[in-house]
């Protein structure tokens, strides 16, 4: 290319990624002017600028590499006519101003009926803007490789100055020869400069690119050698003359300096590429196979698993050539290679090439073993059948894993029985018989006295020595190691924890014997140890001291490897604070998680890693209530997370790892925003991550997670979002989805615990979420959970108990709103035969619901009439709090015995036992005054209301007036509350004082107070968002309605006070159908009612309803006469107040006889 052309393809390349930016952010503004466009084209759209401006960036830092290239001035013309058309579409449905209703309407519906359109579309633009991101990256990688062979050519030129002899002279010319290597990756710590661009490079970059050039040109050189020479058949010579023994590589030898063992691969492969390419040479097959099996085991320790690989395929292919020639020599050699070559193809991904290799390599060792008496070849055997057993494992067979490493485990202890034999036999023939040399050569030194007679002796075995012992012992180690998975596996717990234990006795005297080995494998015993189900058979303290060690060990390895060690350290570090949880020192495991997090921050590339150590930190984080933070940390891994899955969501490992991660981590963000009080955000997130689940459930894709997974994952997720619908108070929504999660969860099995416990808590959200519902099928929903939950008791006792408790209890609620009395009394009585049958002594958190279940009752059964069984419940509610009270006095008791108090000061108030309601009132509220908490302000009110109406019943008229004034402060003063009756307590306050004041003579403030009343109960009537149902606020209201009427009557506005009382009459009627106690509160109602007619001069009127009265009061005595007894009781305390007594010698004579008075 001339350089005009290069010039302007220069100046063209800049233009063009200005003016692309700029265009791709005028998109962006468009589409984020309309808020109804879709959050996904949002996204996108950020996406796109994102992907722009990263290449931007790139160009800025590369530029050098790319200038001059008339293909990427294509792509990116391309790419700018694709971003003005839809820059163009955009602006024309998206315009910058629009005046007027009208016109804005226009575009938000626009914008709703082409958003698919633009969705693909920018979609599409999103696509090809990561496909000009990936040939710009491609071709900068291409044309640096290129000044990359001459720099090794150069240096090959160097090396071939050098004479490889084994003397100083070899020494001196390999130090050189580091000398340039080393020049190359270490002291390049600013830009080498290639050809006329300054290429920015880390001396990782360029080892790593000159190693892998040096792999190619080995095997370059090897396949033309092979095409175009016949080896000759050589003798084995040197080492090959020696009973073949392989060599353990220990942790001290793997974790040396990184750059360290670069050099030493990079000189090992300069000395065979100088072998194959100096034609003067000849070529010894033995020796370079040799060579090139020691280069892929380097290769592999520095992760350079590829290239490993392709080492490893050509050391089968050269000692298979050996072998044809001489098998007795060279077959060890070959199932060496074997075994190492599948090593490389498990690590690459190629997992049935590794078992091919791994099966041929035992069957030749098996093969080598009954021709052979070396123990040597027992070793090579066990360790081979090792590997097997890690590639059966990952294929899901346990039983056959199993026995393989029994197999491992036994051929080595064949072999230990074989050398205590020999080792007796020596003994007792004596020293004499022992001759170094003889048995360094595999040879018996007592063959001279197999002719006399004497006992033969055991195998001899050749060549063993310290390293054969360290092999044993090593090996003894991992076939414990993998023989205690494959019981673990098979559910034989004790048997694998016995083996672990073992194992890491074995490994615990290697490393004391020689330090610095084999310290990972020990890591790796503590860390199967202090895991379930193996550590449920350890203590807390041992689970701990293990994970210490490990701990420690993995931080020395990290620092040595910290891309090998790194993930491991993390991992086991998670695990550490998961245990310093659960032994309550939560500082200590959030400084743990935060290590994690930094360790992964500061080495790793790993985005996902770093997403899951955020998840765990968190976790911690949660426990320590700093929940806040733990958003801040949860919205990362989430972007994380989603970001993954957005780059490659077609990738195998997204489907089965990362796409399951975006809606757990989701769910795990909604429960942390539920902590924060963001109810309205947790719901949003949590839809998010069923709408995952969804996908993910539906998929047919081969290489997703099970489907069985699936519909968990997808029943957790609904059974979440009901949880945060139901906190916001979306109860009908919650109740469909709990719903949609029970149809799921009916199919699982609920022998797994997991499950049983997951589908308890549904059961108990769905149950809360029905009472709360205005669905008119939530009764049935609430019935048929009851039903579930009985059922779930005959066979999980001890778990379903307090499911069916907790749905009794919404059951009760569900009941009483639908005014099923009768049905709520023998729900209530079922509760509480479930408390009687369990044990609670001692147990304040049980004694409390047990309390407030007896009050539940007994409200119930004051409103069937039946009073006194409502005040002997308040009674024994009374007793159980003060037997636990004596020595526990914990606020949830306290509340729950006032509450069982203030129930008992109503039931005998009903029954006329004035004084006794007194005491109770005064106990009730001494209580809460003397344990305060983190309770609800109105209640205290009404409890304050309460006594404030005994006090008034004892004539103490100024006390009661206080309290009702610090009741209605309190009710005002109160922030708003979600709690169901809150917005009920204040007219209920109003109410009660409108008739207190009034007996004290101030009708302005009593005319007052109930006005207020009976208008707060009509707006809570009229409301469609309030809490309150109103089948609870009714009865509230007659009564503030009846109060009304009667300081309308002082007034002297009758016809007011009629409509009002005739209104409340309708109520009570409608209620005592259902409820028969309310009778009391319909008979001072009508009673009221015949004295307003007759001062309005309808005497006729009143007489007829004074009438009524005595009927009603007549039925009752026939079939409830302790009910009679609490309407005459009630009418009479009526008669008597003072307020009433003002009102009827104030109004006009009336000819009403009064026969129900006694």
């Amino acid at each position: 290319m001339d350089p005009v052309t290069i010039t302007t393809t220069l100046v063209t390349f800049v233009t063009f990624l200005k003016d692309i930016v700029y265009l791709a952010r005028e998109i962006q503004r468009s589409v984020n002017r309309v808020p109804q466009n879709k959050k996904s084209i949002r996204k996108l759209c950020d996406e796109v600028v994102a992907g722009l401006t990263e290449l931007r960036r790139f160009y800025d830092t590369r530029g050098h590499l790319l200038d001059g290239s008339s293909e990427l001035h294509e792509a990116l013309s391309a790419l700018y006519v694709h971003l003005r058309a839809i820059h163009k579409r955009c602006h024309e449905l998206f315009p910058p101003k629009a005046k007027g209703r009208i016109n804005q309407a226009l575009i938000a519906l626009r914008a709703w009926t082409k958003c698919d359109e633009i969705e693909a579309e920018i979609e599409e633009l999103k696509e090809r803007v990561h496909d000009c991101y990936i040939r710009f990256t491609a071709f900068a990688v291409a044309r640096l490789e290129q000044p990359l062979v001459h720099i090794a050519s150069s240096t090959t030129r160097i090396e071939q100055n050098i004479q490889l002899v084994l003397d100083e002279h070899q020494r001196l010319g390999l130090s050189r020869m580091e000398g340039v290597v080393t020049s190359l990756q270490v002291e390049l710590e600013s830009p080498v400069s290639v050809g006329t661009s300054n290429v920015q490079l880390s001396s990782n970059d360029v080892a790593a690119l000159y190693l892998h050039q040096q792999i190619q040109t080995i095997t370059e050189s090897l396949g033309n050698l092979a095409a175009s020479q016949t080896f000759v058949d050589e003798q084995p010579r040197g080492p090959y003359l020696q009973p073949f023994k392989s060599v353990i590589v220990g942790t001290s030898a793997i974790s040396r300096n990184g750059a360290t063992r670069h050099r030493e691969v990079v000189l090992v492969a300069l000395q065979i590429i100088q072998l194959l390419q100096d034609e003067s040479v000849h070529l010894s097959i033995q020796e370079g196979a040799w060579d090139m099996v020691n280069l892929a085991i380097r290769l592999y320790g520095l992760e350079m698993y590829s290239d490993a690989l392709t080492i490893g395929v050509w050391t089968v292919d050269l000692y298979r050539t050996l072998v044809s020639t001489n098998p007795g020599v060279y077959e060890p050699y070959l199932a060496l290679a074997l075994r190492n070559l599948s090593r490389y193809k498990r690590v690459t991904g190629d997992s049935d090439g590794a078992l091919q290799a791994i099966e041929e390599c035992i069957a030749r060792q098996r093969a080598q073993l009954r021709t052979s008496s070396s123990l040597n070849a027992s070793l090579e055997l066990s360790n081979s059948l090792i590997e097997l057993w890690g590639l059966v494992r990952e294929k899901g067979n346990p039983v056959e894993d199993l026995h393989i490493a029994r197999e491992s485990l036994d051929v080595l202890e064949v072999t230990r029985t074989e050398l205590a034999a020999w080792e007796a036999w020596i003994i007792e023939r004596g020293p004499s018989f022992m001759d170094p040399r003889v048995f360094d050569e595999g040879t018996s030194p007592l063959s001279s006295d197999f002719s006399n007679g004497l006992p033969s002796p055991p195998s001899v075995p050749k060549t063993w020595d310290e390293d054969a012992a360290l092999w044993l012992e090593f090996n003894t180690g991992r076939a414990l190691h993998s023989l205690s998975h494959s019981l673990q596996d098979t559910q034989r717990l004790g048997e694998a924890y016995d083996a672990e234990k073992r194992a890491l006795r074995v490994f615990a005297d290697i490393c004391e014997r020689h330090p610095g080995t084999f310290e990972d494998n020990l890591a790796g015993c503590l860390v199967h140890l202090c895991r379930p189900p193996l550590s449920n058979s350890c203590s807390s303290s041992e689970i701990l001291g293990f994970l210490v060690r490990a701990v420690n060990i993995y931080r020395e390895l990290y620092i040595a490897r910290p891309a090998k060690y790194g993930p491991l350290l993390v991992e086991i570090l998670w695990e550490h604070a998961t245990q310093l949880h659960a032994t309550g020192s939560l500082n200590e495991a959030l400084r743990t998680s935060n290590e994690a997090v930094e360790i992964v921050r500061r080495v790793h590339n790993d985005r996902q890693l770093l997403a899951d150590a955020l998840q765990h930190s968190s976790w911690s984080l949660r426990c320590l209530e700093q929940h806040e933070t733990a958003v801040v940390l949860r919205r990362e891994a989430v972007d994380i997370y989603r970001s993954l899955f957005t780059s490659s969501p077609s990738s195998p490992s997204t489907h089965g790892l990362v796409s399951t991660k975006v809606p757990d981590s989701l769910c795990d963000l909604a429960t942390d925003l539920q902590l924060v009080g963001k109810l309205e955000d947790a719901v949003e997130v949590c839809e998010e991550a069923v709408e995952g689940y969804r996908i993910l459930f539906s998929t047919n894709e081969p290489d997703a997670i099970k489907p069985d997974s699936r519909k968990v994952s997808l029943a957790r997720g609904l059974s979440l979002l009901c949880h945060c619908l139901n906190s916001a108070k979306e109860f009908d929504r919650g109740m469909h989805a709990g719903w949609e999660s029970l149809e799921l969860y009916q199919v699982f099995d609920h022998d797994d615990r997991n499950v049983l416990h997951d589908f308890l808590t549904l059961l108990s959200r769905i149950s809360f979420s029905a009472c709360h519902a205005r669905d008119p099928h939530a009764i049935a929903k609430s019935t048929a959970i009851t039903k579930l939950c009985r059922a779930l008791l005959l066979r999980y006792k001890d778990e379903a108990t307090s499911a069916l408790m907790n749905a009794l209890r919404n059951h009760d609620y569900i009941l009483t709103k639908h005014l099923r009395f009768r049905e709520a009394v023998s729900n209530g009585e079922e509760l509480l035969g479930l408390f009687r049958s369990i044990p609670f002594i001692g147990n304040c958190e049980v004694a409390a619901d047990f309390i407030n279940a007896l009050v539940t009752h007994a409200a119930n059964l004051d409103d069937v009439g039946r009073l006194s069984d409502a005040e002997a419940a308040c009674q024994q509610a009374i007793e159980i709090g003060q037997s636990f009270f004596i020595d526990q006095r914990t606020p949830e008791l306290a509340f729950s015995l006032a509450d069982a108090l203030a129930s008992s000061a109503t039931c005998l108030r009903t029954l006329g036992r004035y004084e006794e309601a007194l005491s109770a009132s005064v106990q009730s509220v001494k209580l809460y005054r003397d344990h305060p908490g983190p309770i609800d302000g109105t209640l205290l009110a009404c409890r304050l209301q309460n006594l404030s109406i005994d006090l008034c019943k004892a004539d103490r008229l100024d006390e009661a007036i206080k309290l009702g004034q610090e009741a209605i402060h309190l009710c005002r003063s109160s922030p708003a509350l979600d709690t169901v009756f809150a917005e009920a307590r204040l007219p209920y306050v109003l109410e009660s004082f409108s008739t207190i004041v009034a007996n004290a003579g101030d009708e302005s403030t009593a005319m007052q107070s109930a006005q207020e009343a009976v208008y707060l109960f009509q707006n809570i009537k009229s409301s469609s968002t309030t809490l309150v149902p109103w089948s609870f606020a009714e009865p509230l209201y007659a009564s503030a309605l009846t109060t009304l009427a009667s300081r309308l009557a002082a007034t002297g506005d009758y016809q007011a006070s009629r409509k009002l009382l005739n209104e409340s009459k309708d109520i009570y009627d409608g209620l005592t159908y259902h409820a028969p106690g309310y009778c009391i509160n319909l008979a001072k109602t009508l009673d009221l009612l015949a004295v307003v007619l007759c001062a309005m001069g309808l005497h006729v009127d009143g007489v007829e309803v004074e009438k009524d009265i005595i009927e009603r009061q007549s039925r009752l005595e026939a079939f409830n006469p302790e009910l009679a007894r609490g309407m005459q009781i009630g009418l009479d305390d009526f008669h008597t107040s003072k307020a009433q007594q003002r009102l009827r010698q104030a109004l006009p004579c009336c000819e009403l006889s009064h026969p129900h008075k006694h």
